[in-house]
Order: structure tokens, then sequence, then C-alpha cells
């Protein structure tokens, strides 16, 4: 076994440290016998009280084997300016303990950066890359990763990530895109609505969520990144789907309102074919 694997940060704060829970909470879960041939995921974070059956749903829906897995999330903290002009981050780990084991890191990723875009720091601040291991580690256990810790927030941006992305797939061809990303900031009822049904019509149309049409009505925290696969050579054809939603708790195929008068996140599962 590897010795530089990173430890596990948020465990028992948005999922269990025990395997067998989690392999015991996702008996509880009705799956769908559907299989999808994608080239991506959409998958929301938050704690596996209510996403689990999101994740689940999509890990056991796909129909083949992958190669290498590509993570890609958002920082939720401005990026230190020590960092800057950098975007781009990824681990100098070469993986990461999961309930299920160690996650192995993709090797290439030491021929793909360069000492500016190595930085930890992201990868343990952001519960977001640790929630959705455990899964491919049960589904693909096999697989490499490579997760990608980005800021992107103009057309600039997202042509550096479409570029870096290129050169993962020259390496890797067969390779899966996950981006772990809510639909929307948290709002109140009337405006989270709002602002999830706008995201589903966007990533649906094939939309650029930057483009000044969406950007102040799209607050997901990876409009950037869905921006960046619009551009990727191997992506730009391919359409996005959004097949479940979770908001309080409540699994629905459809974007429903509610009363509540809390701060409203919808978390979406969506695949890209």
């Amino acid at each position: 076994m590897k010795n530089n694997i990173s430890i596990q940060y948020h465990n028992d704060i948005f999922y269990p440290s025990d395997k067998d829970e989690i392999e015991a909470n996702i008996s509880k879960i009705e799956t769908d016998e559907e299989k999808f041939d994608v080239k991506g995921l959409l998958l929301p974070h938050a704690g596996y009280d209510y996403i689990l059956p999101l994740l689940v749903r999509a890990f056991s829906s796909i129909e083949k084997n992958f190669d290498n897995i590509i993570l890609i999330g958002s920082p939720h903290q401005d990026i230190l300016s020590k960092d800057s002009p950098y975007n781009i981050f990824l681990p100098s780990f070469e993986g990461c303990m999961t309930p299920y084991g160690p996650i192995l890191f993709n090797s290439h990723i030491k021929e793909i950066s360069h000492d500016g875009m190595l930085r930890d720091s992201y990868f343990e601040e952001e519960s977001e890359f640790e929630l959705i291991y455990p899964m491919i580690k049960k589904y693909f256990p096999e697989t490499p990763v490579i997760p990608i810790c980005t800021e992107v927030f103009n057309s600039k941006k997202s042509k550096d990530l479409a570029t870096f992305l290129n050169k993962i797939y020259s390496i890797e061809k067969n390779s899966l895109v996950i981006v772990t990303a809510n639909m929307n900031s948290p709002k109140k009822e009337k405006v989270a609505y709002d602002d999830a049904m706008n995201f589903k019509q966007a990533i649906e149309n094939g939309a650029y969520l930057l483009s000044p049409e969406y950007r102040k009505i799209v607050t997901s925290c990876g409009s950037g990144i869905f921006d960046a696969i619009k551009k990727t050579k191997v992506l730009k054809d391919k359409k996005w789907k959004l097949l479940m939603v979770e908001r309080e708790g409540e699994i629905s195929q459809s974007i429903n309102k509610t009363t509540s008068k809390s701060q409203i996140v919808y978390h979406g599962l969506g695949i890209l074919q």
C-alpha cells in the first residue's frame, strides 16, 4: 500500500466512518434497474442523510467501467493570494482514506501538474471531494481518481480548465468526469426555486452559465465548471439531463417548491450523455 495517503477530515460530520453503517443505509435505498452509458455525472455535496440516495442511484446506474475518474469541485473559500494566479489545484497525496479503504489518485497527476498546482489545503478544507470518494471506492474500487479543485469565474478561466481537461483526456481517454456542485446557493424558498429552475434549464439547453444571460440568475457553485466541460473537445457535443432532485430531505424527479422559511439548497443528480 502507498504511504502518502491523506486522512479523512469530514467523516462523522457529513458521512459515517464505518463502512457497515454506510452499507446498512444503502440497503434501505430503492435503486432503479435502468442503466446509462454516461460520460459524466453531476453530483451534489451535502450530508449523506440528504444526498445518499442520489449518490447510490448515480453510481449503481452506470453500465460501463472507466480507466480514470476526474472529480471536479469548486472551493467555497477564496483562493489564497499566495496561490494566485493559479486557479486549478490538485493534491500532492497519492490517495485518500475512505471507510472502504484507500482510494488512489492517478499517477499521471505528476505529469500534468507543476508545483504551483499542488495544494493539499484546498482538499483538506473542502468536504465535497471526501463525500464522493467512498462511493467511487465502493462502485469503482480499482479506478484511480484525478481530483481537481478549481475556481472558474470568467470565460478565460473556463477555457484554462478546458485546456487542462483536454490534456487529461489525451492521456486517459476512457475517463468519467464528475462535477460536484449544488443547483443553487442557499436562498429563501422562492429565490431558491427560481435559481434551481434556471440552473436546470441552462445545463439541459447547453447554455454557458457564465454568459450575461445566466450569470445573475444561476447561483450554482459549479457554473464555470459546466462552461469548461462544454469547451472540452471530447465532451462539447454531450448533453446534460437532470434525473433527480433533493431538497430538505425530500427526493423527487422534479423541482418542487417548499413552504419552508429556511435557506433552501436544491441538490441534483444529472448525467452527461
